[in-house]
């Protein structure tokens, strides 16, 4: 269970918008067809009948039976909680500095720069959802989506950090472990989505920017999404009421312009390596055999 009372996650940004480790619904309702259930049954039964099924963020497909990969659970009956009748939206942008970046090393993962970046997220009711999944006692629960979009991002190496991607064996990696070569500075840009549900359904932008002006992921602050919330408001992950939100998606590209080194940090993998080592002579077309 989270609630906003007291949440701190060290490396905010780090875990919840670069990945370490909110899909949009829209305002789509069951197909009549899934929400009657599958035909016919045998008459009345004791009570409403729960169904179980699965949507998929990326194209709404709704399915039943086990949850695929990427697929998120949902549960419906045949009356179902009150919907939603228009889609909340909270947007804010504003600074973070200090963001620890992590790498993907291999044998131990940990980070190697930190960043600062310009990040404007936005906060979206999709609609309501049975209170099971939320924590407590709540009630009223609702579905969100939490979109996140860096840009304006600089970041500078930690001395003696390994480069994000060595000893894997990813392509473009440096397979040996490799410590930074001096001090790397460079830009990058992405974005990440976060899924969860909330027991409020008035997010506010105006709460959002009045807490990011103090934001300081250096002193252990709140988790970015909540703070667009009333206090008091309880939070849970698309893994259950008792699981913390978490991110689906996640795409982060870092450039290194001194050294032409470039690393992609993202769900689907990653590519690439930053080490401080000068790959600029390799790039020209002159040197291509």
């Amino acid at each position: 269970m989270r609630s906003k009372t007291g949440t701190r996650i060290k490396t905010a940004i780090a875990a919840l918008t670069l990945g370490g480790g909110a899909m949009s619904l829209g305002l789509m309702q069951a197909p009549a067809a899934m929400a009657a259930g599958p035909g016919p049954g045998p008459g009345p039964g004791p009570g409403p009948i729960t169904i179980h099924g699965c949507v998929n963020p990326a194209t709404h497909v709704l399915s039943v039976g086990p949850c695929p990969r990427g697929y998120v659970p949902l549960q419906w009956n045949q009356t179902g909680p009150p919907g939603v009748p228009v889609p909340a939206t909270a947007t804010m942008s504003g600074p973070l500095t200090g963001v620890p970046i992590p790498g993907v090393q291999v044998p131990t993962p940990s980070n190697w720069a930190l960043g600062n970046v310009t990040v404007t997220a936005t906060v979206t009711l999709q609609y309501g959802v049975p209170v099971s999944n939320c924590p407590g006692s709540p009630t009223d629960c609702y579905l969100y989506t939490d979109t996140i979009q860096g840009s304006r991002a600089h970041f500078t190496t930690t001395p003696g950090a390994s480069s994000p991607d060595s000893g894997t064996t990813n392509t473009g990696a440096y397979l040996s472990a490799t410590v930074i070569n001096g001090i790397v500075h460079g830009f990058f840009h992405g974005s990440a989505t976060v899924v969860f549900y909330a027991t409020s359904n008035a997010p506010s932008a105006w709460t959002a920017k009045t807490a990011v002006k103090h934001l300081d992921i250096g002193d252990e602050a709140v988790a970015l999404l909540e703070q667009f919330f009333p206090e008091g408001t309880q939070f849970a992950g698309a893994g259950g009421p008792l699981t913390p939100p978490s991110i689906t998606d996640y795409n982060w590209i870092f450039h290194a312009p001194a050294t032409c080194e470039t690393w992609n940090y993202a769900n689907t993998g990653t590519s690439g390596d930053i080490g401080g080592i000068n790959k600029c002579a390799s790039l020209r077309p002159d040197a291509i055999r």
